[in-house]
């Protein structure tokens, strides 16, 4: 009743409004029914109105959660009180009028309905209720919709056997009548073809519940006898009404609703033929179902005897449902089982068709028929073994079958046949073995065996099935099948829990093997699972778990077993029922740290985790835990994973609190004081250790968290207070001050609070001079054009102003008594000021001398961080209001000096100083490239912009900010006025309008969001209009109305319309989203967005091109999800329409938007390829057009509209791009068509003929979009309706993609190889060479291989004997343009083809033709088949390369191909002499892929490919050592450029293979060469290829020769310091000492077996060491002089050429683990030995001669160097000394 008042006259005449009721709950209907009222029961309402609180709140339109608290307390407390007789009949009367008139799927009837059925017991009147209800029916039959409304209160009523006898029994006739007028009403609409798809969906839900209405009624009327009502005239119409309906439905009626239409005629005819048996009136419906005419005509079944399909199968479910097991397992027809017979019927109907619905109809059908089957086969015990075969196969067919609701029905109907079956061996063991015949990776069979396990026990299933446990686990690695045989194991293990099977018989059967698999994360929820059935099962893993790594603690599957261990510990600690156990006993000490010094991040912070968790926080802990905690999170830096560091953070957390709270808790405290205490100390001191120079992100970021989380936990409270103030020192004061230089800002933020919780004096502040030069550091820092330079400045400034013993100084130096903040922002305003005369002057000169932003930043750092309304009230308010008044003003006039960068058509544009030309320079110019060498930079364009759009930026984001949260009002206590605050949004609109670089305005949008949003907060005036007044103008602006008579500054003249409208979007979106934040009911949004597409709509104008730049931002916007939803579909109409545009700018306007809906609708694709979309980023058709219902018309009309001007060769509308793009985000639902008109196939015939698009794209996308429209069933009989015949090419091609890209997506039947067949054989003249078009030729080599990879190896046999010969030809055909790619599918599909031939004779000539081919492309396609069809060894070195260029091997041939082609020499000639021929710069032209593959084929050949004439140039190489020099040479020279480390991949596998002794200096070449690539590339690839070579050649690389062995262990070391886990982990597989360790552990083993190893020289190991103490820099910097140590100032200067680094390598950490080295040498050695190794030459071959006690004379002047922390070298100098310092401890030497 949203739209009627009613009006409740009382006694005295007093009018009582009603006001509009919630329109959610009391819908507009029945409009007589509340008239009639008026005069009638309404004057009765007003008398308990003021009495009844319920009434009052449906009267006043209360929310519906306070209407049902009140109906709650009525139920509970009864009727009022205050009532008396009449009036309890009145409120009896008004309660019934109200539950009649709520909406029947609300809450409210529901409540309503509770109070009326309680009532039925009560002694009250009902007599007016029928007459009420009368009078409702007699309303609601006017309209359909209000048929609706009353149909599902009838079904709402039948839910009470007592009020459907108040209510339908005395209207019993009325109800009938009702019913036969409304079905009659909505099935007599004969132009439902010509209504639109959402009328013809509301006419069928209204049929729908029409007819369960009828069904329930009968039904109830069925149930008690109090329904004595026999054969009436309105019961026989109903039945009229319902069989004239079904035989002639709609054909686009649901099957829902034909279903229950059925089960109404059915009810109808069972109750006027009351005198019949109910064995005659089901044999009058099977006379239907099985048209059996002569029964039909002479029952009341008659208008149904030609009755169609679906209707047939809506009668058998009706009749199986309505009947009972008793009377229909009793009947025989034709001597056979009636039910028998009906299965059959169903059976055979399913079989035959190929409509989803017909199918879905017979599957649910038939399972309804299996619910009555347990019963019936204990009354007919021979029905089960007729039925036996039929239906073992109908399951085994159907639970196949692609549609989920066929299959789960199938599941069903299975589980009730089993049920039946349990009693007869015979028919058990036949379906046994009916589903052992299939094969394992048949759905069916992991459906049968679940099924099989619930009825008969899993003891039964192991019987028969062997290996079903195996089966089903490596099932669970396949992606596809594990979901399926997880459910299916789960079944299993909880039918096999019985008294009758032991325990550890359970065991044995389905936890051991999980245990073994592990981890796999597909078995997770299975064993959980297991611990769910039984939490002993923990016991047993751990166990298992135990004794595995008591085996082997350095073995691969070490790493497993520890996760699997310790994740079951964890969820034996949670797990209630578990018996208790000391756990540290049970994983043991020694094994404990092996998981916590582990290489795995997942192993080490599963120990991590297993130590800090508990179910009681007060715990205490040991002093094991504390040590082993120490030294768990000691190792959580060597991580590269930010993951990994974010989870050992949340473990410290919890252990923090957890040590808190157990200290609190601890009655003796003294007892564990000390522990705690020295643990505390130990972290913070680990923390702060691990903040030196060089390391790494994770490192510095977990150990400033680390030492953050410590102070706001516990530093407040003791005795950790006191740990906190032993930390404050002021060598970490140091640290922590150079953190303030890290590149990254959190961590320079997290740094910045730490310090200013340290003292002054520990910071060195306490002190003027040092004091006032980082003042001045600071301040000529904030002027640099480096921002992090800006950001460090920033940082140190605002320690400043936090230290409360520094403002005497301040004063003292600037003879000022203002707050420390106050004069640093003053001296920064003047510097600024300074910078912005220079600019005005010439902005070259301010972008290398001053570029504004830097000190405008630290300015905002400051502010901002001050507490602004205390600063108003203050006595120094006067002071910050001129400050921020002098910032405004020149934040304004900042931004008007560079706008005309910011707001160039082009801002990127060069100066004419980039190019070397002979032009007279301007004088500014001129002057300021002199100034280069006074030390200023070179000014570039980039320059010039990164100075424009970042003062723009820092303009934007100071404004905003002031704004935000400066007090802004007319009053004495304010920091910015109104005016100002209008200035600033005039500022804003303009430049988001005008500014053309998006760095610029997407910092504006960011600064105008805040001041938005704290106009929108202001309770009244003038600010908060502001907001609309904006969008309004922006509005007009766009639209282009009155622009002479607009005084707004926003003109559309001065919008952007390139670059997607610039910053217009931005305004709106900040606008709008600011408000929807801000306001509970948003005005401006829905305006605002229906403008827009209002707008969109008008073609040509420049407005309209902004409205859809700024719908596609609103449609991209995260804000404005589920606010944009209702608007989705007119957007969608919107962009397609506007695709139609002959202006590009508006296609392509259209283009972004429709992007931006996909992405809305459908999500963001995060998988690669553009191909195969995740099924998570595509809908079904159902789905998507119940959401956007109008979208099937829109679709459906340009397909038609498209498709008939392909058809006459017409210029095709650009909109059927967006169409065909869509569509191929649908795919059909199972339920397509059952429920809903709008049927996603019915548009597969205009999409086909799309595919005949002369545009080549359009083909494209038209054939993918098709391939969900084809069902399976449906496929064979379309592709054989396809002509391969000569035709349009166009038309062709668009053939040709549809079979290949169905052939891509269906899986191979039968049915459709025979169709395949047939198409082959007629499009094989394609492949001839008179057939000239590459494009068809071409799409149908794509169809031949896309066959071909599914054919089995006799069809592919008869394949290649039809069409080899052709494609030879094609392979050596003349070159075309279009041709190459050609070739290379042809080569491909010749190779695919050669598995089929049993001669390899014939398959070597194949391949050597291939790889002889001048094509690099078809040369690949060798490679590839080469590499897929071999076994790849242990041994291999090859990079993983085969991942790196996009090489999934996949399932390789058997072992019979491997040595086939192996030991085949004509393929190993033919390829090494291709791989040689393109080595030389003629194979620069060769692709960088190519490359990689033909040397990884090489490799993968091994022998024979190494072993056969090399012919390079004119040379022949027989040599082994010339081959590798040869390689070696190739490196050396980058011949392959990037790719150049797979040459020595090539060379280490020839010496593993074939040089048992190679000589010293080749040894000396190959391993220099793995050192400089360890060093020089920090890729993936070339670190698994020299770890690989290291591992292969161990045995000839170390201990052979000492400069070879040293060389080795540092490109060991080069290795172990970069971030390839890989690489590391088998590297570390050469010493067994270091498997499975941390890198920090992993450098101290190797520097350590290195120090000790006998087969070096002394003098070479001792420099080796040195040179890990101080790294290679100190060679390379041999020979400078003190003050040379120190960074490169040109390479600073170079602000857009920084290339990538390796962050992970961490020098210290190597200077530690050689320093221990040394030390273990001196011990062994003695200082004597030492002293005179040190003066001895060493030849190394990277660096020449040089001898130790020189490189330590040179160290010793760097190391006491000083420096400044912000200045640039100071970090080198720091790491300098904590080198020497590690040296010192190490080596005590004299001082000579």
């Amino acid at each position: 009743m949203a739209t009627m008042n009613l009006r409740i006259t009382g006694s005295k005449s007093k009018k009582i409004a009603v006001k509009s009721m919630n329109p959610s709950q009391f819908p507009n209907h029945c409009f007589d029914f509340c008239e009639q009222l008026h005069s009638g029961l309404i004057h009765e309402f007003s008398s308990i109105t003021k009495k009844v609180r319920l009434f009052q709140l449906v009267c006043s339109a209360a929310p519906p959660e306070e209407i049902l608290q009140e109906v709650k307390e009525i139920s509970s407390q009864g009727w009022p009180n205050n009532l008396d007789s009449a009036e309890k009949t009145q409120f009896l009367q008004c309660l019934v009028v109200l539950y009649l008139l709520a909406d029947y799927q609300g809450h409210v009837k529901n409540a309503f309905f509770k109070i009326l059925d309680q009532s039925v017991k009560c002694e009250h009147s009902w007599d007016k209720v029928a007459e009420l209800f009368s009078q409702y029916l007699r309303s609601a039959v006017k309209k359909t919709s209000d048929q609706s409304s009353a149909a599902g209160t009838i079904t709402h009523l039948t839910k009470s056997l007592a009020l459907a006898e108040k209510f339908i029994i005395p209207c019993w006739k009325d109800t009938l009548e009702f019913l036969k007028c409304g079905v009659k009403t909505h099935s007599e609409l004969k132009d439902l073809s010509e209504m639109v798809a959402v009328e013809q969906q509301i006419i069928f839900r209204g049929l729908h519940i029409l007819s369960q209405a009828a069904s329930t009624v009968l039904q109830v009327a069925n149930k008690t006898l109090s329904f004595g009502l026999g054969a009436t005239d309105q019961l026989s119409n109903l039945l009229g009404t319902f069989t004239e309906l079904l035989a002639e439905p709609p054909p686009q009626l649901p099957f829902d609703t034909l279903s229950s239409c059925a089960m109404s005629a059915i009810l109808c005819a069972d109750r006027l033929q009351e005198n019949l048996s109910n064995a005659t009136k089901i044999l009058q419906v099977l006379a239907v179902i099985m048209v059996e005419k002569e029964q039909v005509e002479t029952s009341n079944w008659i208008a149904l005897k030609d009755c169609s399909t679906p209707v047939k199968l809506s009668l058998c479910s009706a009749l199986l449902g309505i009947y009972k097991v008793e009377e229909l397992a009793r009947i025989n027809l034709k001597n056979e089982h009636l039910l028998l017979k009906v299965f059959e019927f169903l059976a055979d109907k399913s079989a035959r068709s190929s409509e989803s619905n017909i199918i879905l109809g017979s599957c649910r059908s038939i399972a309804a028929l299996g619910k009555l089957l347990p019963q019936a086969a204990i009354l007919c015990p021979d029905l089960i073994r007729s039925l036996l075969p039929k239906a073992t196969e109908h399951c085994i067919v159907y639970l196949e079958h692609h549609m989920d609701s066929v299959r789960h029905a199938t599941k069903a109907f299975l589980a009730s046949f089993l049920a039946a079956c349990q009693n007869d061996e015979t028919s058990t063991s036949y379906v046994i073995n009916s589903f052992k015949k299939l094969p394992s990776d048949s759905k069916a069979k992991f459906f049968g065996v679940a099924a099989l396990g619930s009825s008969l026990g899993s003891s039964t299933v192991l019987m028969h099935f062997s290996g079903l446990v195996d089966w089903l686990l490596n099932s669970l690695k396949n992606t596809t099948l594990a979901p399926h045989a997880s459910s299916t194991l789960e079944v299993l293990m909880k039918s096999h829990i019985n008294i009758e099977v032991p325990v550890e018989l359970w065991y044995n059967t389905w936890i051991m093997p999980v245990v073994l698999m592990m981890p796999c994360p597909a078995l997770e929820p299975v064993l959980s699972k297991a611990v769910e059935l039984r939490p002993q099962t923990l016991n047993f893993i751990i166990e298992v778990c135990s004794n595995e790594l008591s085996k082997s603690s350095a073995s691969k599957d070490s790493a497993n077993h520890l996760k699997v261990l310790l994740s079951c510990l964890m969820m034996a600690k949670k797990h209630a029922k578990c018996d208790k156990k000391d756990w540290m006993e049970v994983v043991g000490l020694q094994r404990l740290m092996l998981a916590l010094c582990h290489s795995d991040d997942e192993v080490r912070l599963a120990a991590l985790s297993f130590l800090t968790e508990t179910r009681k926080r007060t715990e205490p802990l040991n002093a094991i835990e504390l040590m082993s905690l120490l030294t768990g999170f000691k190792y959580c830096g060597d991580s590269d994973s930010p993951s990994s560091c974010h989870t050992a953070y949340g473990i410290l957390k919890k252990l923090l609190s957890r040590v808190a709270d157990s200290y609190r808790a601890a009655k003796n405290k003294e007892h564990i004081h000390e522990g705690y205490v020295n643990f505390v100390s130990h972290l913070c001191a680990n923390a702060f250790s691990d903040l030196f120079p060089g390391s790494s992100l994770c490192r510095r970021s977990f150990s400033l968290q680390a030492l953050c989380l410590f102070r706001d936990l516990m530093a407040s409270e003791e005795p950790w207070s006191g740990v906190w103030r032993q930390q404050t020192t002021t060598d970490h004061a140091e640290i922590l001050l150079s953190c303030l230089t890290d590149t990254y800002e959190v961590n320079k933020k997290m740094a910045l609070e730490l310090l200013k919780a340290f003292p002054t004096p520990t910071l060195g502040l306490d002190k003027q001079e040092c004091l006032e030069e980082l003042l001045q550091k600071c301040l000529l820092m904030s002027e640099s054009h480096k921002p992090p330079e800006c950001t460090n400045a920033a940082c140190v400034l605002s320690l400043i102003v936090s230290c409360i013993d520094v403002e005497p100084i301040l004063h003292k130096l600037n003879n000022s008594k203002s707050s420390s903040c106050l004069i640093i922002c003053e001296k920064l305003l003047q510097r600024l000021e300074l910078q912005l005369n220079v600019a005005k002057k010439s902005i070259l000169k301010a972008s290398a001398q001053g570029p504004m932003y830097g000190t405008l930043y630290c300015l905002r750092y400051l502010i901002i961080e001050q507490d602004l309304r205390s600063l108003s009230t203050g006595s120094e308010t006067n002071s910050w209001r001129f400050l921020i008044n002098q910032l405004v003003t020149f934040c304004f006039e900042m931004n008007a000096t560079v706008a005309p960068i910011v707001n160039s058509s082009s801002p990127e544009g060069h100066l004419p100083m980039d190019f070397e030309t002979d032009i007279n320079l301007p004088e500014e110019i001129d002057s300021l490239t002199m100034e280069e060498a006074q030390g200023f930079p070179k000014v570039t364009a980039q320059m010039v912009l990164l100075c424009a759009w970042r003062t723009v930026k820092e303009v934007s984001l100071t404004l905003g900010d002031l704004a935000a949260k400066a007090p802004a009002s007319e009053a004495e206590q304010y920091l910015l006025s109104n005016q100002q605050l209008l200035l600033i949004g005039e500022h804003f609109t303009s430049l988001l309008c005008e500014t053309k670089h998006r760095g610029a305005f997407e910092q504006a949008y960011v600064g105008f969001c805040k001041l938005c949003s704290w106009l929108w907060k202001v309770p009244s005036g003038v600010l908060p209009q502001l907001p609309a007044k904006w969008l309004d103008e922006l509005m007009l602006g766009i639209c282009g109305r009155d622009q002479e008579k607009n005084s707004s500054s926003i003109k559309l003249t001065k919008l952007c319309t390139t670059r997607r409208s610039a910053g217009v979007p931005f305004i709106v979106q900040a606008l709008i989203t600011t408000e929807l934040e801000v306001r509970a009911k948003p005005e401006c949004f829905h305006k605002t967005v229906s403008t827009l597409l209002r707008l969109a709509k008008v073609s040509g104008s420049e407005g309209q091109l902004h409205a859809l730049n700024i719908l596609r931002a609103l449609f991209r916007s995260a804000h404005l999800g589920e606010h944009v939803a209702p608007y989705i579909s007119e957007g969608f109409v919107v962009a397609v329409q506007a695709f139609k545009s002959a202006n590009w700018a508006e296609r392509n306007a259209a283009t972004l938007m429709f992007s931006a809906l996909m992405s809305r609708v459908f999500g963001v694709k995060h998988t690669p390829g553009h191909d195969d979309l995740p099924r998570k980023n595509r809908m079904t058709g159902r789905i998507f057009f119940k959401l956007y219902p109008d979208l099937f018309g829109l679709l459906a009309d340009e397909l038609e509209s498209v498709s008939a001007s392909i058809r006459e060769d017409k210029v095709v509308a650009g909109s059927l791009y967006p169409v065909l793009l869509l569509l191929a985000r649908l795919y059909p639902s199972s339920l397509e068509g059952t429920d809903s008109a709008l049927n996603l196939l019915s548009l597969l015939d205009y999409v086909s003929v799309c595919t005949a698009s002369p545009v080549m794209h359009t083909r494209y996308l038209a054939a993918k979009a098709l391939v969900p429209l084809v069902e399976p069933q449906q496929a064979p009989a379309y592709i054989y309706s396809l002509n391969f015949q000569p035709q349009p090419q166009n038309t062709l091609h668009g053939i040709l993609l549809q079979v290949g890209k169905l052939a891509k997506d269906l899986p191979v039947t039968d049915e459709l190889v025979i169709v395949y067949t047939d198409k082959i054989s007629q499009g094989s003249y394609l492949l001839k060479p008179e057939h000239k078009c590459a494009v068809t030729k071409g799409a149908f080599l794509d169809f031949l291989l896309e066959v071909a990879a599914k054919f089995s190896e006799l069809n592919l046999k008869l394949m290649s004997n039809s069409i080899n010969n052709q494609l030879l030809d094609v392979l050596h055909c003349e070159d075309q343009f279009g041709f190459a790619v050609m070739k290379q599918k042809a080569a491909r599909l010749l190779l695919q083809m050669t598995i089929a031939i049993k001669n390899f004779e014939q398959k070597e000539q194949v391949i050597v033709d291939v790889l002889s081919h001048q094509l690099p492309l078809v040369v690949h396609e060798a490679c590839v088949f080469i590499l897929r069809h071999t076994e790849l060894s242990d041994q291999e070195i090859n990079g993983g390369c085969h991942k790196f260029v996009g090489l999934d091997l996949g399932k390789r041939e058997g072992k019979l191909l491997d040595t086939q082609i192996k030991s085949s020499n004509s393929i190993a000639q033919a390829l090494v002499q291709k791989a040689l021929e393109w080595t030389p710069k003629n194979g620069q032209m060769v692709q960088y892929e190519t490359r990689i593959i033909i040397y990884l084929a090489t490799i993968r050949l091994g022998k024979s490919a190494l072993l056969s004439e090399w012919t390079f140039g004119n040379n022949h190489i027989t040599n082994l050592e010339s081959k590798v020099e040869t390689l070696l040479n190739f490196y050396q020279e980058q011949r392959l450029g990037p790719a150049s480390f797979i040459t020595l991949a090539c060379a280490g596998e020839l010496l593993h293979n074939t040089i048992k002794e190679p000589s010293k200096n080749l040894l000396l070449k190959y391993t220099s060469c793995l050192l400089d690539c360890a060093q020089g590339d920090f890729s993936f690839e070339s670190n698994m290829v020299v770890a690989q070579s290291l591992y292969s050649n161990k045995d000839i690389i170390f201990g052979l020769f000492d400069t070879v062995t040293a060389t080795s262990f540092c490109t060991v070391m080069e290795i172990l310091q970069q971030s390839s886990p890989s690489g590391q982990d088998i590297v570390l597989r050469l010493n067994p000492s270091t498997v499975n360790v941390t890198r920090s552990r992993a450098l101290e083993a190797v520097a350590q077996q290195f120090a000790v190893d006998e087969k070096v020289s002394l003098e070479l190991k001792l420099a080796i060491l040195i040179v890990w103490t101080f790294g290679e820099n100190v060679l390379n910097d041999f020979g400078c002089d003190k003050n040379s140590i120190q960074f490169d100032d040109e390479d600073h200067r170079k602000v857009f050429e920084q290339g990538d680094v390796d962050v992970t390598s961490e020098e210290l950490k190597l200077s530690e683990a050689a320093s221990s080295a040394l030390k273990t040498l001196v011990t062994k050695n003695g200082k004597e030995t030492i002293n005179s190794a040190m003066n001895t030459p060493i030849e190394w071959t990277p660096y020449g001669s040089f001898t130790c006690r020189d490189i330590l004379f040179k160290v010793k002047k760097f190391s006491t160097s000083t420096s400044h922390f912000l200045d640039i070298q100071h970090q080198l100098c720091i790491l300098r000394k904590m080198q020497y310092h590690e040296f010192e401890k190490s080596l005590m030497l004299d001082n000579s």
